[in-house]
């Protein structure tokens, strides 16, 4: 049997912290999960499974460019890293490039990324929706402003992209040569920002894609 209770911070407070319920499992926030794994163990002892949020990876190296082609990989890259304007928990916003391929790849992706449009969701064609909220719209637009601020090469601002009215709608956005310290490396933004780096061997790629607070895809 399954029972589906809607309600707001207070339903999920009563939900996680009776002592009748057995098991909980919660996709979100980190900073929620947090406060679902206090309630739980609140009134009791009881397993909590959490999903909360991710900074995925992805590397591409230069003969897989060279084998499928610049354009191929950038809908490739573009596709894990915005889908669902990159409201995506397993959303592969961190892009790790070959460095004798990266310039290539990047040109692909400026060409493609230019050609999505943010349009309204119940008209015919549209791939590219807005944001969930205004609250949304107002953190991914301040994650672009201060990864800008901090010097991050911005090479293009979903915020300046061309949208229908009376929605919260952010375009595709490049940063590239982002380093690993920078917030758009280390902290989810949940919407449409890719953050891209070059490396130069295996070892290399793999400890900048393993140097993450989170481990989701």
């Amino acid at each position: 049997v399954i029972n589906v209770v809607p309600g707001n911070g207070s339903t999920g407070q009563a939900l996680a912290s009776h002592p009748g319920i057995d098991m909980l499992t919660f996709t979100g926030s980190t900073a929620t999960g947090r406060k679902v794994m206090a309630a739980a163990a609140s009134q009791s002892l009881k397993p909590v499974l959490l999903e909360c949020g991710g900074k995925s990876p992805q590397i591409v190296f230069a003969d897989a460019i060279s084998s499928l082609g610049a354009t191929a990989l950038a809908q490739a890259c573009s596709g894990a890293a915005l889908w669902n304007q990159g409201q995506v928990c397993v959303s592969r916003s961190r892009l790790y490039v070959e460095r004798g391929a990266a310039d290539g790849l990047i040109e692909a992706l400026l060409v493609h990324l230019k050609s999505i449009q943010p349009a309204h969701p119940h008209h015919g064609g549209c791939a590219f929706g807005p944001l969930a909220s205004k609250a949304q719209y107002d953190k991914v637009c301040a994650a672009i402003a201060a990864g800008e601020a901090s010097g991050a090469k911005l090479l293009l601002d979903g915020r300046k992209a061309a949208a229908p009215e009376g929605g919260y709608y952010v375009g595709p956005t490049l940063f590239v040569d982002v380093p690993a310290d920078n917030a758009l490396m280390r902290e989810e933004i949940f919407g449409p920002v890719i953050a891209l780096a070059r490396f130069d061997s295996e070892d290399e790629a793999l400890r900048l894609a393993n140097d993450s607070d989170y481990g989701l895809a």
